[in-house]
């Protein structure tokens, strides 16, 4: 939830290249990975644009129809952001699989939180397309990011 907000108020983590062109999305879906029983995964896609109440009972209510269906197809995902967890885990960095001939949508990930010095830590890595997303946009999201785990979050 958090994360694709985050991303969807980058204007540039909106951004993908098509034919050449340079296309803007006003709001981007979030294609997530959930783990079956079995050891694979599937993809469960998803709308951040609603209330945080509101979306946990859709996102649980999407997670149980994308395990009925169990499938890692897509076919139009121009329009989305991929999210990947590794909950076990915690990290200081990450290599991001990407297809080839590579796409343009940005790939986010999150770890095991740790505590540290008396403050809750989280791994997030991000990988975008530079040449629609800079460092500057990447720290916007970080940014963001944190205001709205804060905005859930009692602390």
């Amino acid at each position: 939830y958090c994360v694709g907000r985050a991303a969807n108020e980058v204007p540039e983590f909106r951004q993908r290249i098509q034919e050449g062109q340079i296309v803007e999305f006003g709001h981007c879906r979030t294609s997530h990975t959930v783990a079956l029983d079995d050891g694979t995964y599937c993809y469960c896609n998803l709308e951040s644009n609603k209330p945080f109440r509101d979306y946990i009972t859709y996102a649980v209510r999407e997670q149980e129809k994308a395990k009925e269906e169990a499938t890692i197809h897509e076919d139009d995902n121009l329009d989305m952001i991929f999210i990947s967890t590794v909950p076990w885990i915690s990290y200081t960095s990450l290599i991001q699989p990407v297809p080839m001939p590579a796409d343009s949508n940005p790939r986010i990930t999150w770890g095991k939180y740790f505590r540290q010095e008396g403050r809750i830590l989280l791994p997030v890595s991000v990988l975008c397309h530079h040449a629609l997303v800079d460092g500057l946009h990447i720290a916007m999201f970080y940014e963001l990011l944190e205001k709205e785990i804060s905005a859930v979050t009692p602390l």
